[in-house]
Formats: C-alpha cells, sequence, structure tokens
C-alpha cells in the first residue's frame, strides 16, 4: 500500500494540474477507501481519459495493469489510519504538551547517538562517492528532499527520485562508483523489489541504510546501516532521521572545508 500511496503522491508533486497522470492520481487518491466498487472504466470517466490512459499511468507506478494496481488497493480497505492518532486519542489539553515532549525526548536520543565518530563515517562515505542516489518513500522522502538541498549547498550533488520504479531503475542500473542512501523508518524499503535486486552481484552500489528499526543490525542488502534511535510515535518518526542528516551534512562541510583548507596550505 505504500508503495502505491508515495506513487500517487509523487505524480501529484511532479506533474501539471492539467495533465491526465495528476487527474487519474487525485480520483484514486480521494477515492481510495471506495475502490472495491470502482473498475478501471469508473477511473477513466472520473479522470476524463481513456482506459488505455488508465493502464499506462498503472505502469508508470510499477504495475502491470489496473488489476494488479487493484489488488494492492485492497490493503487500504482492511482499516484507516490518520496521522497523529496516538495524539487524538489524548484529551485537549494534553495533546500539544505530550507532542512536545516526545520531540524533546527524541532530540536526547539523537544526541547520544549521533556520536563525532558515527557521523563521520557517514561524511566519509559521502566524500568518497561522486555519484550519489538517494531513496524514499512516504514521509520519509521529505527527508531525503532535504538532504539533497542541503548537499548541494556544498556542491555534492544527489539524485532523488520522487517515484518508486524510478528509483529501482536507478538502483538496478548503478554499478560499484554509486552510493545510495535509503532513508526508511521501517527499514522495509526493499520490499517492493529485492526479489529481482542481485545484491551478491560485484559491480553493485554502495547501499546505507538510515532507519528507525532497532532490529536491524544486519540486513541484506546493505552494507551499513545507520539505525537512528526513536519511540514509536509520530513525534519522533521520521523527524529523528531529518536531524541526523542535517548533522550528516554539518559535519560533511566541515570534512570539506577542512580538506580544501590542506589542499591550499600544502599548494
Amino acid at each position: 500500500m505504500k508503495k502505491l500511496r508515495n506513487g500517487l503522491y509523487a505524480v501529484l508533486n511532479s506533474t501539471s494540474s492539467d495533465s491526465s497522470d495528476y487527474r487519474i492520481a487525485k480520483y484514486l487518491i480521494s477515492n481510495i477507501y471506495k475502490l472495491k466498487k470502482i473498475s478501471v472504466e469508473d477511473i477513466a470517466k472520473g479522470s476524463f481519459v481513456s482506459k488505455s490512459t488508465v493502464s499506462r499511468f498503472c505502469r508508470r507506478l510499477g504495475y502491470e495493469d489496473y488489476q494488479s494496481m487493484r489488488q494492492t488497493m485492497h490493503v487500504a480497505l482492511t482499516g484507516r489510519y490518520h496521522r497523529y492518532d496516538e495524539y487524538l486519542a489524548l484529551p485537549k489539553e494534553d495533546m500539544t504538551r505530550e507532542y512536545f515532549r516526545h520531540h524533546v525526548e527524541m532530540l536526547h536520543v539523537v544526541r547520544e547517538y549521533a556520536t563525532d565518530e558515527v557521523l563521520e563515517q557517514f561524511s566519509k562515505l559521502l566524500l568518497k562517492y561522486e555519484n550519489i542516489g538517494l531513496c524514499a518513500q512516504m514521509h520519509a522522502y521529505p527527508i531525503a528532499l532535504n538532504f539533497q538541498m542541503e548537499l548541494s549547498s556544498y556542491d555534492k550533488i544527489a539524485n532523488c527520485f520522487n517515484i518508486l520504479p524510478e528509483q529501482e531503475n536507478f538502483i538496478q542500473q548503478c554499478g560499484s562508483e554509486t552510493l545510495i542512501i535509503v532513508i526508511s523508518s521501517s527499514g522495509r524499503y526493499f520490499e517492493d523489489f529485492q526479489s529481482y535486486f542481485d545484491y551478491t552481484k560485484q559491480n553493485r552500489p554502495y547501499l546505507v541504510l538510515v532507519t528507525n528499526n532497532q532490529r536491524l543490525k544486519a540486513s541484506r542488502p546493505y552494507d551499513k546501516i545507520f539505525i537512528i534511535p526513536s519511540d514509536n510515535n509520530t513525534a519522533s518518526q521520521p523527524m529523528s532521521m531529518q536531524i541526523f542528516t542535517n548533522l550528516v551534512t554539518m559535519h560533511f562541510g566541515k570534512m570539506l572545508r577542512e580538506k580544501n583548507e590542506n589542499i591550499l596550505t600544502d599548494g
């Protein structure tokens, strides 16, 4: 379900509002909890496109056809989650206080984890690789976008694709000269396409995972995992990963400055 929802919002955020893809994505998001009774004809009519255009849209998101996509949609019908549900259950006067309390606690645990040694390990990887890809879905995707923008301020350019199949293609096509940074709170990013990703091949990218999943001490196909501690609440996930990547950028900038100063001194 996350793959589908991520793809739909990626289309909304990257295409013109008068395009057929935009209209289809908007229709599907608006009706996602009614899709059990909606046919491809209904989608075409509601989006003012042809059935073949709907089929092409499904393939763009990585599905064989509408029926394949619909199988994923059925998962959404089993329950509905609202963001910040754990706070909405509290009395009104407690919601804000609890949200801030969780943020303060999260800052302390991230500070303990993000030592100079850990941040320098990540920074050295950024310094080593010229070709970098940032991959994320749903709530982690804005973190990847921010990381991309922050790194660019130090002339470190990273690729960041918004649709999952585009991310998958990038990973598949890159060789050992590429650093792929996956940002995933659950750590389950590879579940959708791990069956056809050959992590054993020699000429594959170096894979780094930034996650909140405390159980992933080691996990295929990643070469390095940074496990950011957080509580199981929407105040610390994925905000803790945002703070961590900000710190990585800061340390990378410092490392880059020291390197350039040494070059000038030696010269």
